[in-house]
C-alpha cells in the first residue's frame, strides 16, 4: 500500500513538473484552456461526445472478443467492469496493467450473480484464464488498429504530399511515420507465427534457472521473466487460432482511432487552433508508444511534451499541441469518471 501511495506521489509531482515547465516555457497556454470552457461550450460537449463514444466502441470490442474465447458475458457486465476499471485506472500507477487486473477481478466476481453461467462450455475451470487473454487481446488488437489505421493514413500522406528531395527531407515528414508504423504491423503480425514455433514453445523450460542461483533476487525476477514471457506467447497463440473472427474488434479498433484523432482535432479548435486530420492519423501510432511511458498523471504532463515533438515532424506550433493534449487528456479524465460511477 505505501508502494502504491509514493508511485501514484510520484505522478503527481511528475505531472505538476510537466506542467510547470511547459507553462514556463511557453508550451501550455492556460489562459486559452480556460476561454474554452467560456467561449467554445459546444465544442467541448462535443468533445466529450465523442470521448464517451470512443469509450462505448473499446468496451464493445472487449464485449466481442470475450464472446471469440467463448464467454457469453452480458453487455451490462461487461460495460460495468470496464468503465469502472478504466475510472479507477485514470488514478493509479501503472494505469494500464490496473485496469487489466480490475477488469479481470470484477468480470470474474459478478459471474456468481448472473442468472446463467457465462461460460457457453465447459466448467469455469479457466475462466480467469480466458478473461486474462481477452484482456491481453484487446491491448494487442488495439494497438494494431492503431498502427495499421496510422500506417493506411501516413501512406496517403506521403502519396500526395510533394516528393522528398533527399533522405532527410524523408525521414522528418509522413515518410518516416509510414515506415515506423508499417514496420510496426508488420511486427505484430508475426507474433502468432513465432508463438508457435518449437523454441519459443520450449523456451520457457530450456531457460529456466532453478538451484540457488533461483532462489537469489537475480534468479527470481528471471523466472519472473519467463513466465511473463510465456504468459504472451500463450495468449498470442491461443487469441488468434481463429484469425476471421478477430476482423470486427480490429475494425472497432480503427474506429476508435479516428474518433481519438478527432478528439484531438476538437481539442484545437477549442482553444482557438486548428490541427491537420490526416497528420493527427498519422501521428498517433508514436503518441500511443509514449501513453505507456509514466510520464505524468492520468495521461497529463511529459505526454504531451512528446507529443509536441511528434508532431514536429510537421513543423505545427509545439504550443498548439500541448495544450491541446492537455486539454483532451483532461477530458478524457472527467468522461472516464462519470461513465465510471
Amino acid at each position: 500500500m505505501k508502494k502504491i501511495a509514493l508511485r501514484t506521489l510520484l505522478l503527481l509531482a511528475l505531472c505538476v513538473g510537466f506542467l510547470y515547465l511547459m507553462q514556463r516555457f511557453g508550451l501550455l497556454r492556460v489562459t486559452d484552456i480556460l476561454a474554452a470552457f467560456e467561449n467554445r461550450p459546444s465544442t467541448l460537449l462535443l468533445l466529450a461526445a465523442v470521448q464517451i463514444l470512443t469509450a462505448f466502441l473499446m468496451m464493445i470490442r472487449y464485449w466481442s472478443l470475450l464472446h471469440v474465447l467463448g464467454i457469453k458475458a452480458p453487455l451490462k457486465q461487461t460495460s460495468s467492469a470496464t468503465f469502472v476499471s478504466t475510472a479507477v485506472g485514470q488514478w493509479a500507477p501503472g494505469s494500464l496493467a490496473v485496469v487489466e487486473v480490475l477488469r479481470v477481478g470484477l468480470m470474474f466476481g459478478s459471474q456468481s450473480n448472473l442468472p446463467s453461467p457465462v461460460v457457453s462450455s465447459g466448467a469455469d475451470v479457466g475462466i480467469k484464464a480466458r478473461l486474462a487473454i481477452a484482456s491481453f487481446a484487446d491491448r494487442l488488437i488495439g494497438f494494431l488498429g492503431i498502427l495499421l489505421t496510422g500506417f493506411v493514413f501516413s501512406v496517403y500522406l506521403f502519396v500526395v504530399s510533394p516528393s522528398p528531395e533527399s533522405f532527410r527531407e524523408f525521414i522528418s515528414g509522413s515518410g518516416f511515420l509510414f515506415v515506423s508504423s508499417g514496420l510496426g504491423v508488420f511486427g505484430l503480425s508475426l507474433l502468432p507465427f513465432a508463438a508457435r514455433l518449437k523454441l519459443a514453445r520450449n523456451a520457457h523450460h530450456k531457460f529456466k534457472v532453478g538451484g540457488t542461483f533461483a532462489r537469489s533476487f537475480g534468479g527470481r525476477t528471471w523466472n519472473s521473466t519467463l513466465r511473463h514471457i510465456e504468459t504472451l506467447r500463450h495468449n498470442v497463440d491461443a487469441g488468434t487460432r481463429h484469425p476471421l473472427r478477430l476482423v470486427r474488434p480490429l475494425l472497432l479498433s480503427m474506429a476508435s482511432l479516428l474518433l481519438t484523432s478527432c478528439s484531438l482535432y476538437l481539442s484545437a479548435l477549442a482553444i482557438g487552433q486548428s490541427l491537420n486530420f490526416l497528420q493527427i492519423v498519422c501521428a498517433y501510432p508514436l503518441i500511443s508508444l509514449a501513453a505507456i511511458l509514466p510520464l505524468g498523471f492520468a495521461g497529463i504532463g511529459g505526454y504531451q511534451i512528446i507529443m509536441a515533438s511528434i508532431f514536429g515532424l510537421f513543423s505545427v506550433s509545439p504550443a498548439v499541441v500541448a495544450s491541446s493534449g492537455v486539454l483532451q487528456s483532461a477530458v478524457v479524465l472527467l468522461v472516464s469518471i462519470v461513465t465510471g460511477k
